[in-house]
């Protein structure tokens, strides 16, 4: 099941997202200095929800834990890095670049339920995981319903 951490009546319509987050990656590559692209882009993150905490991956190929920033700051979680392209030399001839490149940054919003002292992160074969425990009041209380 996917579902949004947006409260409902904060929530906006995915059509509307799509078209504000393609103008403004619009915007950014008629703007950006010299280049076609501007060289940010976003690594693709899920975000699990389970009864204890939230669980977010991203996945981020060729970096070392070192390269990556993960902080966690008014129930947002921030993850940020840079990822170098690589060797280039005058004589190569690429016919075809698709690996994604340059700085990126990622905020995810949480409700106010996040036990920020327990937060934990690991990164494992390119793929980073944040585990994010929810505080003891939102953890589901399952109650027991009884017959008369």
């Amino acid at each position: 099941m996917v579902r949004s951490l947006i409260p409902f009546s904060q929530h906006v319509p995915r059509a509307l997202f799509d078209f504000h987050h393609d103008m403004e990656n619009l915007f950014d590559n008629t703007l950006s200095s010299g280049t076609v692209g501007n060289n940010r882009w976003s690594p693709p993150v899920n975000v699990l929800e389970t009864d204890t905490q939230y669980e977010v991956t991203a996945e981020l190929p060729g970096l070392q834990p070192g390269d990556i920033t993960v902080e966690i700051e008014d129930d947002s979680l921030s993850i940020a890095g840079k990822v170098e392209h690589g060797e280039k030399e005058e004589s190569m001839t690429f016919h075809r670049v698709e690996r994604c490149h340059g700085s990126f940054h990622r905020v995810i919003a949480f409700p106010n339920t996040i036990e920020v002292e327990s937060v934990a992160a690991e990164f494992q074969h390119g793929l980073l995981t944040v585990f994010l425990p929810k505080t003891k009041a939102v953890k589901p209380k399952k109650i027991e319903v009884i017959s008369k």
